[in-house]
């Protein structure tokens, strides 16, 4: 007997029980080496209570993907409540959304584990594109608050910036933090305060780089302007003289 999340956000306690477990073992071991043997010791409970609520690993890791990511967009939501009473200037824009983002993702350690892993352990099948579902909803709504302002700005950089370092950088943060705090030999919130730090002043300068060098109209037809001009030089420079006698 199967519990589908679609019709219920909220799973019960025991379907709770059995997540909460598995996120765990999913994180240690991966999907492939994930056992439902583990799963229940660790939900404490009979495996034959989890096959009465689901069929098979491949279920368990469906709800489990499905619960997280309602409760990130869930997150994200009152992230965006909190960014239109804040409204914060253009130039606040870098600090807040990395203490966003972080809050967002910060306690999601395992979960994001789970997802950077499996992501690249797919090699482009059915779950190539967990990343994605977790990050795209996010950077869809990165976008449309920097750009509500009404900047001048390129949105396909803006993406792209907002994703290779933001974002990502972020995940990694999240999934590597107490192996960077090992390998730098700091504590752990001394790592997290320098690379929040960091990720502020570097999402700074790239919104403001991005409202800088969107060219408006002005400029577009100056360029074109400049552009036609350079040509009518360069022609009249090849051209022969009209007092020149062979």
């Amino acid at each position: 007997m199967g519990e589908s999340l679609t019709t219920s956000r909220r799973p019960s306690a025991a379907v709770g029980k059995v997540l909460d477990a598995a996120e765990q073992v999913f994180s240690e071991s991966g999907f492939a080496g994930a056992r439902i043997d583990e799963i229940a010791a660790r939900a404490g409970m009979a495996k034959s209570h989890v096959y009465y609520h689901f069929a098979g690993k491949q279920q368990i890791f469906d709800a489990l993907i499905e619960a997280r990511l309602g409760e990130v967009l869930a997150q994200k939501q009152v992230m965006l409540e909190q960014f239109e009473d804040a409204r914060p200037a253009p130039q606040e824009l870098g600090a807040w959304l990395t203490r966003a983002v972080s809050e967002l993702l910060g306690s999601r350690s395992a979960f994001l584990r789970i997802v950077l892993v499996e992501t690249l352990a797919s090699g482009g099948g059915d779950r190539a594109s967990l990343l994605s579902r977790v990050l795209t909803p996010v950077l869809d709504d990165i976008v449309a608050r920097v750009d509500a302002p009404g900047l001048s700005i390129d949105t396909d950089r803006l993406r792209s910036d907002a994703l290779w370092f933001g974002l990502i950088p972020a995940v990694l943060h999240v999934v590597l933090l107490e192996d960077a705090s090992a390998a730098l030999g700091l504590p752990v919130d001394r790592v997290s305060e320098l690379f929040l730090a960091r990720l502020a002043s570097l999402e700074g300068a790239l919104l403001t780089g991005l409202n800088r060098d969107a060219p408006g109209p002005d400029m577009q037809d100056q360029s074109t302007v400049t552009r036609h001009t350079a040509g009518q030089d360069a022609a009249s420079q090849d051209a022969p003289g009209e007092d020149c006698h062979g």
